[in-house]
């Protein structure tokens, strides 16, 4: 929970604070004005998918990696009494 809260709040500060995320809502909100505002479309969402990508990949990491140490076997037998 505290990871998860931990990313929320860097996403938060990303989108909110950077030029990257003001050109991610400039886009989002309204594409017609980001093409006036001389933002490349076609590149900014190259950059998003590849940040959307590098976050999946660095979740199903982590997940693997608790997997790998959490002793589910102590688990069950601690669950089971």
């Amino acid at each position: 929970m505290l990871l998860f809260a931990a990313l929320a709040s860097g996403l938060h500060v990303l989108l909110s604070r950077t030029g990257f995320g003001l050109r991610v809502t400039m886009c989002g909100a309204n594409p017609l004005a980001a093409l006036f505002a001389a933002i490349d479309i076609g590149r900014l969402l190259l950059q998003v998918s590849h940040f959307a990508r590098e976050l999946i990949w660095g979740a199903l990491l982590l997940f693997v990696v608790v997997i790998n140490v959490t002793d589910w076997a102590a688990l069950r037998r601690r669950w089971r009494g």
